[in-house]
């Protein structure tokens, strides 16, 4: 008789049921507490509230991956920002600059131009309504 035989016939061997005062011994010896149910086990065990988790963390997810309102406004530029893009174009090409670089600077001067237009016209919308009253 091998080991593996021996294993095989004791998980296979019937063990004897232990007598019914031995098992009112143990159930009267044991402790009965009433613990309730803590709110972390019922977020940690509930499906509900694993799959309202997920679909929250892909939501952020999704959120972020939007791109801002403010970049998705056009705003159009000022003739005062269209000329300084203009000579800062120029400029650029004079000195040497590849024709990418300087379109690239240009560019940036009318984005922050617009940016900033932006966050005036925000900050005297503001101050109307604290003009009024109405500020929230």
């Amino acid at each position: 008789m091998t080991r593996a035989d021996l294993e095989r016939r004791l998980r296979d061997a019937r063990w004897p049921e232990p007598a019914a005062d031995l098992r009112a011994r143990v159930l009267a010896a044991a402790p009965v507490l009433n613990q309730r149910v803590t709110w972390s086990d019922r977020v940690w065990f509930s499906r509900r509230w694993r799959v309202a988790a997920a679909a929250a963390a892909a939501g952020a997810i999704a959120m972020f991956s939007l791109p801002d309102a403010a970049d998705a406004i056009r705003l159009v530029p000022t003739p005062q920002a269209l000329a300084e893009a203009q000579v800062i174009d120029e400029a650029g090409r004079d000195i040497g600059l590849p024709a990418t670089v300087a379109q690239a600077l240009a560019h940036r001067t009318l984005r922050i131009d617009a940016r900033a237009s932006l966050a005036d016209r925000t900050r005297l919308t503001l101050e109307a309504l604290v003009v009024e009253g109405e500020t929230k």
